[in-house]
C-alpha cells in the first residue's frame, strides 16, 4: 500500500469515517498492521472510534498513544477496557497486556502516574480475569504479577486482593508476593500494610503453614514477607503459628537471628507475648547475649528489659553452675537491673528458686546502688524471709555438700537486707542450735558490725557466738554487737580490760547503748575514780549506789563538771550531793546552784534552806536550773518557792520571781488578788493546780474576752460559783474555749458548763465544745434528726468521768434509739459513730458485736471484769483479724495496742516466754506505774512459786534490774533467792521502781532490813517509794524519821495510800523529833494522812500553818476531826471573809466541819456550791437544811440533785421536808412528808411524790378525810 506525501492513503472524501477507510482499503489485513502504521496511512486517523475493530496490540498501543491521552483519561480507559472485556469482541487481555508490557519497555515508560486511570486498569483487569484465576498456573500468576501488571500495581488494594483465590499453589503465592514486593516502594505505607495483612490471611488460610518447610520458621517468614517483612512483629509471626507448635517453631530460629529480629525495639508489640516465647525458647542465655550485643547502643524501653527478665528469671534462678551464675548475674543481667520489680522479687519463681541462684541475687540486689522504683530493699527482705522460712532448716545449709556448706550463711542469704529482720524472723530461720554454727564465722561477724540492724536481732545474734564458744573474746566482737552482749561475755574480763571495754561501748554504743549491757559492764568497776568517770560521761548514770558510795568526796569535786551533765536518779543525785557538802560545798551564790547542774535533784531541804532569799530569786531565772531542780522533791521545790516568796509579799512581785514551772506551789493565800492587782499577763503561762485556778478563775473571766488565749492551766478553774460576773454569752465562749486545749476538767465543772450551754445556747453543733461536756448535755436538747451528729461528737469523750451508773445506761439507752440498734449486736458502722462509748458497754455487746468493737476499746483508760472477760472470749475464738490463739506472736501483742495492758493471765498464757518478754520491753517503757502493777500480777507476779533449793534464774544484779521486764523472769520463790541483800542495799531506789507487787516487795523490805540489821538509815527510808506500804507497825516503829525530806518521800499520794494506824505512826515519829506540823509538813503529808492523827494532834496546828498548806482533802476525817480543822482553817481566814467567792475557795476544803449557821450564811451569797462540795458537808448539818436552802445554796448546779435521787443522805433529807417545799423545788422525783393539817383532824395521806397531781386543793383532801373519820366513828 502506497502511503501518499500528503499523509492520507486513498482518503479522498473528508466525509469519510475511519471504519469504512479501513474497510474500503485494508479489508482484513489491517489487523496485520501496527497501530502506528494506520496512523501513518491516514492522518485523520482516531482509533477510539474503530476500538471494536483493533487487535489488542493496536489498542495496547493506542492506549500508550500520547495523542490519544488515555493514560490520563478515565473515560477513555474505559472504553478501551470495555471493548477488550467485551465477549463478542474475541479479542483476549492477555494479548492487549504482552504488548503494553512491550511498548512501555520500549518507550521507557515505568510509571502510570494518573492513579484513577491506574486504579481503574488494575480494577478492570481483574474483573476480567476473575473467572480464569482459579484455573491459573503459578507461571500464569508470576507472569501477570512480575510482568504484565507492574505498572498497575500500585494500585493493588484489598479489593484487588480479594479476588485472588485462597487455594492456590505456594509458588503462585510466592510469585504474586514477589511482584507485590517489586513495586512495594512505590505504593504507600497504608497500602503496603493492607498487603502485609493479606499475606498473614494467606499463611494461615486455607491450611496454617502449608507452605512452611523445616528450616528456620523466622527465615521463611523473612523470605515469604520479601520487601513486606519490615511490618513483621512478634505479634504477627506468632498469629500464623499453630498455638500447638509456636514452641517448636520458635526453637527452628537460631540466637543469631532471633536477637537481629528482636533488636529492632518497634518489632516488640507485645511485652506479655514476649515473655511467654522466650519462656519457650531453649537457647535463652546466647540469645541474651546476642540481643545484649546488640542493643547496647540503643534505648531499650523498661517494658521490654521487664519483659525479657521475666523470660529468663525461671532458668536463672534453675541454674546449678556457679560459672554461669556469674554470667548471668556480672553481666547478662546488668542491663536489666533497672526492671526488677516487686512482683519479680515476690514471685513464686523467685521462692522456688534453687539455693546458688538465690545466694546470688540477693548478693547483687544487695551490692546494686540502683535507686528501685518499683520496689524497695524491704520488699527483697520480704521474699528472702518467705524463703528462709519454708523447707529444712536451716535452709540451703548442708555440711556435706560443697556447694552449700558456706557457714557464712547471715552473709549469703541474708545480706545487707538483715537489717530489716527482727528477732521473730531470726527464730523461723532456725532454733539456737541450728544458727549458732554460724555465730563466729568471720564474714557474718562482719556483716553484723552495722548499727542499722535492729537491736533485738543484734542482741540475739550476740547470744548466737555465746552460745557457740563461751570463750569467745569478747573483744573481737565487732562494735555493734558489743552493746549487746549478754553479762557472760564479761565475766572473765580483767578489771584493766574492763575499762577499756567500757570505753569502746562508751564510742560505740552512744546512739544505742542498752543500759542492761552498760550497766552490766559498768557494775563490775571497782573504786571508781575520776578518770573512770571523764570516761564514762553520760553512762555514769549506770554506777550503782554502792558504787558511788565508794567514790571519794574530792574525786566527786574533781570531776562536778562530767558529773552535772548526767541523766542521774533521785539515789544518785543526793548521794552525789552529800559528798559534795562534806566536801566542804557551799550553797552562796548563782553559781555553786547552776554549776549542781543535773545533780540538782538531789538538794535536801536542808541546804536549800541555807540559802538566801536573793540568791534563790537570781538563781530561779536560770532555766536549766528550774528544770533539774523540779525533778527533785516536791517538798524541796516548795522550801525553795517559800524562800523566793520571803523577798516580797507583793503578788506582782511574787509572780515575776517564780518560774512558770514552779507556779502552783505558790500559796493561795497569795493568789487573792485583792483590788487591782490582778494581770492577766503574769498567770496566763504559768502552770497552776486546780485549786489555784479556781480561786482566781472569776478575775480572770472578767479581765479579758480572749478565752482562746487562756492555757488549759488557767481553764482548770471553771466553775458556776465564778461564772457570777460573767455575761451568758461569755460564758458559753469560755466552755467553747476549752475544746481542743486538755483541759482537766471534773464533773462538778463539766455539769456546771453543760447547764450554762443548755440555759444560753442550746446548740445543735456539737463540735464547738468540750466533748466531755457533752456527757452531760440533756439528751432531750437534742433534735432528733441531729442525733447521730450528737453521739459521733460524744465519741471521744471519756465516758469514765460519768460516776452515776445510770447517766451511763441512758446515754447508751438514748444511742441505740437513735441509730435504731435493737439488742447487743453493734455493726461496724454503729462503731464508727460511737467510738469510746464502748468503755461503758457490758460484755454482750463485746461478744456480739463486729469485732470492730476491739479497735476502740483499745482506747479505754480501764476495762471492768466483765469486758476484760469478754474481749478474751472473742479473741480466743479465733475469728478475728488475730487469728487463732495458736498462731499468735510477738507481732500479735503490738497489733493489739493498748488491751494487753488489761487481759489476763489466761491471754498472756497464748504466748512464749521469749515474745512477751520482747513484747514487754518496749511496751513497758511509758505506761503508768499502777498499770504496770496490775499486768505484772497478770504475768503470774502474785503468784507464789513452790520451793526451790537455790537461785536457777540467776542472781539479780544491777544490770538484771535494768532490765524493762525486771522481775517478770522471777516467781517469788526465785526473786527471794536469786537478791542478795546487799544487791538491794546498793540498788535500792532501782528496785524499788521496779518492785510493784505486794509480795515481792515483802521480799525487798526483808532483804533491806537484812543489809542493815533492822536499823535501815534514814537517807535510805527516802527511797522506799511504794515498797514502804508493806511494812508493819514493827517496821515503822524502828524507823528513824527526823527531816521533811524523809516524811514527805514516806507520804508521796503517787506510791499509795497509808492505812490509817500506820501513817500516824511515822506522822508521829516525826513529831517526836522535835518537829511541827507547819505548812510544808502539813502539804507533805496531806489531807487523808492527815484525818490518821487525833484530835488533840490536830489542835496543836496553828491557823497560818494551815492556811498556807493548800487545799487539804479531810473528806476521809471523822465529823469531829473535820471540825477541829474548820475551826482552824475559819481562823486563819478571817480576814478573806469580806471578799465572799474568795474566802468561799479557800474555806471550802473544810466545809465538811462547818456549822449549820455557817452554811445557811453562805446560802445567802449567790455562790453556786458545786454537788461534790455539798455532798461533802456534814450529814447532821444537810438533814437540817430547807429545800429553799439548799436551793439557794446549789444555785445553778441545782439540777444535778435529779442525778442523785438515790444517794442515801438525799433520801433521808427529802423524807424530812414538807412535799410543798420541795415542789417548790421543781425536781421531780422528791419524796417528801405531808404537810401539816389543820388542828383536830388527823390525817393518814401517805407521802405525795414531786409533780404528783395537786389539781383537788390540800383543804378539800382534809375536810374529806375527816367526814371519813367522823362516820367510822359512827358505826364502830
Amino acid at each position: 500500500m502506497q502511503i501518499f506525501p500528503e499523509g492520507s492513503s486513498c482518503v479522498n472524501n473528508n466525509n469519510i469515517s475511519n471504519k469504512d477507510w479501513l474497510a474500503r482499503n485494508t479489508g482484513r489485513f489491517f489487523t496485520s498492521a501496527s497501530y502506528a502504521d494506520l496512523k501513518l496511512l491516514n492522518k485523520n486517523f482516531t482509533g477510539l472510534e474503530t476500538l471494536d475493530l483493533l487487535s489488542p496490540g493496536q489498542i495496547a498501543e493506542l492506549t500508550l498513544d500520547p495523542e490519544v491521552g488515555a493514560l490520563d483519561n478515565v473515560v477513555i480507559i474505559s472504553q478501551i477496557f470495555d471493548t477488550l472485556q467485551n465477549p463478542f469482541h474475541g479479542r483476549e487481555l492477555e494479548d492487549f497486556f504482552t504488548l503494553f508490557v512491550l511498548v512501555t519497555a520500549q518507550r521507557n515508560i515505568t510509571a502510570i502516574s494518573n492513579p484513577v486511570v491506574r486504579t481503574t486498569m488494575l480494577n478492570r483487569t481483574f474483573a476480567a480475569l476473575s473467572p480464569a484465576l482459579p484455573t491459573f498456573s503459578s507461571a500464569m500468576w508470576k507472569d501477570w504479577f512480575q510482568t504484565k501488571l507492574v505498572l498497575l500495581l500500585p494500585s493493588v488494594n484489598p479489593g484487588t486482593l480479594e479476588t485472588i483465590p485462597k487455594n492456590i499453589t505456594c509458588d503462585s503465592y510466592q510469585a504474586i508476593v514477589a511482584g507485590l514486593s517489586s513495586i512495594s516502594g512505590m505504593i504507600n505505607t497504608t497500602v503496603q500494610r493492607e498487603v502485609f495483612k493479606y499475606i498473614v490471611m494467606s499463611l494461615k488460610d486455607p491450611a496454617p503453614l502449608r507452605c512452611y518447610t523445616n528450616n528456620s520458621f523466622l527465615v521463611y517468614m523473612n523470605d515469604t514477607f520479601l520487601n513486606f517483612r519490615s511490618f513483621l512483629t512478634l505479634t504477627s509471626i506468632i498469629s500464623v503459628a499453630p498455638e500447638t507448635r509456636v514452641a517448636e517453631l520458635l526453637n527452628t530460629v537460631t540466637p543469631t537471628e532471633l536477637s537481629e529480629f528482636l533488636s529492632v525495639p518497634e518489632r516488640i508489640d507485645n511485652s506479655t507475648l514476649l515473655t511467654e516465647v522466650l519462656k519457650n525458647y531453649r537457647q535463652l542465655p546466647l540469645f541474651v547475649d546476642g540481643f545484649n550485643g546488640r542493643t547496647s547502643q540503643l534505648n531499650i524501653s523498661k517494658a521490654i528489659k521487664s519483659s525479657i527478665l521475666r523470660a529468663v528469671w525461671p532458668t536463672v534462678l534453675s541454674t546449678d553452675s556457679e560459672a554461669e551464675l556469674d554470667k548471668w548475674f556480672t553481666k547478662r543481667l546488668i542491663p536489666y537491673l533497672e526492671a526488677f520489680d516487686k512482683n519479680l522479687i515476690t514471685s513464686s519463681d523467685t521462692l522456688a528458686a534453687k539455693c546458688l541462684p538465690f545466694r546470688k541475687m540477693v548478693q547483687v540486689l544487695g551490692n546494686s546502688s540502683s535507686n528501685y522504683t518499683d520496689f524497695n530493699r524491704k520488699d527483697v527482705y520480704g521474699t528472702i524471709n518467705s524463703y528462709l522460712s519454708t523447707g529444712t532448716k536451716p535452709k540451703c545449709f548442708n555440711a556435706t555438700d560443697p556447694v552449700l556448706n558456706s557457714t557464712a550463711w547471715f552473709a549469703n542469704y541474708l545480706g545487707p537486707f538483715i537489717t530489716f529482720s527482727n528477732k521473730s524472723d531470726i527464730n523461723l530461720f532456725g532454733s539456737t542450735e541450728q544458727l549458732k554454727i554460724f555465730a563466729d564465722n568471720p564474714d557474718n561477724l562482719k556483716l553484723m558490725n552495722n548499727e542499722l540492724i535492729p537491736q533485738d536481732v543484734r542482741a540475739l545474734y550476740s547470744s548466737l557466738v555465746f552460745a557457740q564458744n563461751a570463750a569467745f573474746n569478747i573483744s573481737e566482737l565487732p562494735d555493734s554487737l558489743l552493746c549487746f552482749a549478754p553479762d557472760t561475755g564479761y565475766s572473765s574480763v580483767t578489771s584493766d580490760e574492763l575499762r577499756a571495754l567500757t570505753a569502746k561501748l562508751l564510742k560505740a554504743c552512744n546512739k544505742t547503748i542498752n543500759p542492761v549491757i552498760i550497766s552490766g559492764v559498768v557494775g563490775k568497776i571497782e573504786n571508781v575514780s575520776a578518770e573512770d568517770l571523764k570516761a564514762l560521761g553520760n553512762q555514769s548514770g549506770q554506777l550503782s549506789q554502792g558504787q558511788i558510795d565508794q567514790i571519794q568526796p574530792g574525786v566527786v569535786m574533781q570531776t562536778l563538771n562530767v558529773l552535772n551533765t548526767v541523766k542521774w536518779n533521785q539515789e544518785q543525785a543526793s548521794l552525789l550531793v552529800k559528798k559534795l557538802f562534806g566536801n566542804g560545798y557551799k550553797l552562796d551564790s548563782v553559781n555553786s546552784l547552776t554549776s549542781l547542774g543535773t545533780l540538782a535533784q538531789g538538794l535536801p531541804s536542808t541546804t536549800i534552806e541555807s540559802v538566801s532569799p536573793e540568791v534563790a530569786v537570781n538563781v530561779a531565772k536560770d532555766p536549766a536550773f528550774v528544770q533539774n531542780i523540779i525533778k527533785g522533791p516536791e517538798v524541796v521545790q516548795q522550801i525553795f518557792v517559800n524562800k523566793i516568796i520571803t523577798v516580797s509579799n507583793d503578788p506582782s512581785t511574787i509572780l515575776q520571781n517564780i518560774p512558770n514551772e514552779m507556779a502552783g506551789l505558790i500559796p493561795l493565800r497569795l493568789l487573792t488578788f485583792s483590788g487591782s492587782t490582778f494581770n492577766l499577763e503574769q498567770i496566763k503561762n504559768k502552770q497552776w493546780k486546780k485549786e489555784q485556778a479556781l480561786l482566781f478563775f472569776d478575775k480572770a473571766a472578767s479581765s479579758t474576752t480572749s478565752y482562746t488565749d487562756l492555757s488549759s492551766s488557767v481553764l482548770q478553774g471553771f466553775s458556776s460559783s465564778a461564772m457570777q460576773n460573767i455575761t451568758n454569752n461569755n460564758i458559753v465562749n469560755i466552755i467553747k474555749a476549752c475544746r481542743g486545749k486538755k483541759v482537766p476538767l471534773v464533773e462538778d465543772q463539766l455539769s456546771s458548763m453543760a447547764y450554762h450551754v443548755t440555759a444560753n445556747a442550746s446548740p445543735q453543733d456539737f463540735t464547738s465544745y468540750p466533748v466531755d461536756m457533752l456527757l452531760y448535755y440533756p439528751y432531750s436538747k437534742v433534735q432528733s434528726a441531729n442525733c447521730q451528729s450528737y453521739l459521733t461528737a460524744t465519741g471521744g469523750a471519756n465516758f469514765n468521768v460519768l460516776s452515776e451508773a445510770n447517766k451511763q445506761t441512758a446515754l447508751i439507752d438514748s444511742a441505740k434509739n437513735c441509730l435504731g440498734i435493737t439488742g447487743t449486736r453493734l455493726s461496724s458502722e454503729n462503731l464508727n459513730v460511737l467510738n469510746n462509748m464502748v468503755c461503758i458497754l457490758n460484755g454482750s455487746y463485746i461478744e456480739n458485736s463486729d469485732n470492730l468493737i476491739l479497735e476502740k476499746l483499745k482506747k479505754c483508760e480501764q476495762l471492768t471484769g466483765e469486758q476484760i472477760a469478754s474481749v478474751q472470749k472473742v479473741l480466743f475464738s479465733g475469728t478475728t483479724k488475730y487469728g487463732n490463739p495458736s498462731t499468735w506472736t510477738q507481732q500479735t501483742l503490738k497489733d493489739l495496742e493498748e488491751l494487753p495492758l488489761f487481759l489476763t493471765s489466761e491471754f498472756w498464757s497464748k504466748f512464749n516466754k521469749d515474745d512477751r518478754k520482747s513484747f514487754l520491753k518496749d511496751f513497758l517503757k511509758d505506761q503508768k506505774i499502777s498499770l504496770k502493777k496490775e499486768l505484772f500480777r497478770q504475768l503470774g507476779l502474785a503468784r507464789r512459786a513452790r520451793r526451790a533449793a537455790g537461785c536457777t534464774v540467776g542472781e539479780v544484779t544491777t544490770a538484771t534490774i535494768n532490765e524493762v521486764t525486771f522481775p517478770n523472769d522471777y516467781d517469788e520463790t526465785q526473786f527471794s533467792l536469786c537478791l542478795a541483800s546487799n544487791t538491794v542495799k546498793d540498788n535500792l531506789a532501782l528496785l524499788t521502781g521496779k518492785v510493784l507487787v505486794e509480795n515481792y516487795q515483802t521480799i525487798l523490805l526483808q532483804k533491806l532490813n537484812e543489809a542493815y540489821n533492822n536499823n535501815i538509815p534514814e537517807d535510805q527510808l527516802q527511797l522506799l517509794g511504794a515498797t514502804s506500804r508493806v511494812a508493819t507497825l514493827s517496821d515503822i516503829n524502828s524507823w528513824t524519821i527526823t527531816t521533811i525530806d524523809t516524811l514527805s518521800a514516806l507520804m508521796k499520794s503517787e506510791d499509795g495510800g497509808w492505812a490509817a494506824d500506820k501513817s500516824a505512826a511515822i506522822i508521829t515519829k516525826y513529831l517526836g523529833a522535835g518537829k511541827t506540823l507547819d505548812a510544808v509538813a502539813l502539804k507533805a503529808i496531806g489531807g487523808e494522812n492527815l484525818c490518821s492523827l487525833s484530835v488533840s494532834q490536830l489542835k496543836n496546828i496553828t491557823a497560818p500553818n494551815l492556811r498556807d498548806a493548800g487545799a487539804l482533802d479531810i473528806s476521809s476525817c471523822t465529823p469531829e476531826k473535820k471540825k477541829e480543822l474548820y475551826n482552824t482553817a475559819s481562823a486563819a481566814l478571817i480576814s478573806q471573809r469580806s471578799d465572799v467567792l474568795t474566802y468561799y475557795n479557800l474555806i471550802k476544803p473544810y466545809l465538811g466541819g462547818a456549822p449549820l449557821n455557817e452554811i445557811q450564811r453562805i446560802s445567802t451569797q449567790n455562790i453556786n456550791m458545786d454537788w461534790t462540795t455539798f455532798m461533802s458537808l456534814d450529814k447532821d448539818v444537810i438533814m437540817k437544811l430547807t429545800p429553799n436552802e439548799v436551793k439557794t445554796i446549789l444555785g445553778t448546779n441545782l439540777g444535778e440533785l435529779k442525778n442523785r435521787l438515790q444517794d442515801p443522805t438525799i433520801k433521808a433529807w427529802s423524807l424530812l421536808q414538807q412535799q410543798s417545799a420541795l415542789n417548790n423545788l421543781g425536781i421531780t422525783g422528791l419524796t417528801g412528808k405531808p404537810d401539816p393539817v389543820p388542828g383536830g383532824i388527823i390525817t393518814a395521806l401517805k407521802p405525795v411524790g414531786a409533780g404528783a397531781n395537786l389539781i383537788v386543793p390540800r383543804l378539800l383532801q382534809t375536810l374529806f378525810i375527816g367526814v371519813l373519820i367522823a362516820a367510822l366513828q359512827k358505826v364502830l
